[in-house]
Formats: C-alpha cells, structure tokens, sequence
C-alpha cells in the first residue's frame, strides 16, 4: 500500500525525495538494452532537441557518447 505523504512530512524529507527522484530519472540509461536501443534509433550526425523536465542525465550521456547535434 502507498503512503502518501501530509505537507509537513514532504517538507522534512525534501532532500530524501530529492535524490530518490533523480536516481529514478536516470535508472533507464543504466539498461544495457535501452542504450542499445538508442544507439540503433539514434544516430550521431541526428540533431536532437530536449524539451522536457528531467534532470538532464538524458542529454549528458548522448554528449558523454558522441552526439553533438543537442539542443535544450
């Protein structure tokens, strides 16, 4: 069962959520498959453009890897 949590519990745990959240962000480019995938979806000379609310971890393993078409 979920526990949902009252303002003041999130407001004392905020640095907990904080890091629960980002691990959570980045688990899927850990995935051997999922890089794999990318790699056959997305090529180097692709131009990407990243518009969402992630932490950015998305953008920084495509810059780690080789793409340099990235825009934010």
């Amino acid at each position: 069962m979920v526990k949902y949590l009252d303002p003041k519990e999130i407001s004392e745990s905020k640095e907990m959520l904080f890091d629960v959240l980002k691990d959570a962000a980045s688990e899927p480019l850990e995935s051997p498959e999922v890089k794999n995938e990318l790699h056959k979806l997305i090529k180097h000379q692709d131009k990407i453009v990243d518009i969402g609310c992630g932490n950015g971890s998305f953008l920084k393993y495509l810059k780690d890897n080789g793409y340099i078409y990235i825009w934010y």
